[in-house]
């Protein structure tokens, strides 16, 4: 006989991609394999002067990176405006249906420091024990 306990949580992988100092576009971001939603972060966001930063992903190896449009509105381009300020922060979660391996991000408008985001693929994950 089978004894088959599930544990129900979520599966958490973390990097890192910075966006050099007078960049728009970051390092590509490969978090080893999809996941349905990304979290990224940014503790200090002083060199970010832009009026909107933007999303590039990829499903898997040797494919190129597409623009990330939004889920309710196929037409736009997902975008979201990082706050002002000396020491700025900001957290937001993005969802891919298919799940998301690689991100590229690019702000409108060069920086003026070099800005790190942490870049979480966040997914729910079940873990079976048989015995």
């Amino acid at each position: 006989m089978v004894n088959v306990s599930e544990k129900a949580g979520y599966a958490v992988f973390h990097t890192q991609i910075t966006i050099a100092n007078g960049q728009t576009i970051s390092d590509i971001a490969d978090l080893e394999r999809p996941y349905a939603f990304i979290g990224i972060a940014s503790a200090d966001l002083t060199g970010v002067n832009a009026a909107n930063m933007t999303a590039r992903v990829g499903i898997q190896d040797n494919t190129a990176l597409f623009d990330l449009y939004e889920a309710n509105d196929p037409a736009t381009v997902w975008s979201v405006a990082p706050p002002d300020g000396a020491n700025a922060t900001m957290y937001f979660i993005l969802s891919h249906a298919m799940g998301a391996r690689f991100i590229e991000l690019t702000l409108s408008a060069i920086t003026t420091a070099a800005v790190t985001f942490d870049i979480f693929g966040i997914d729910q994950a079940v873990e079976s024990l048989m015995s």
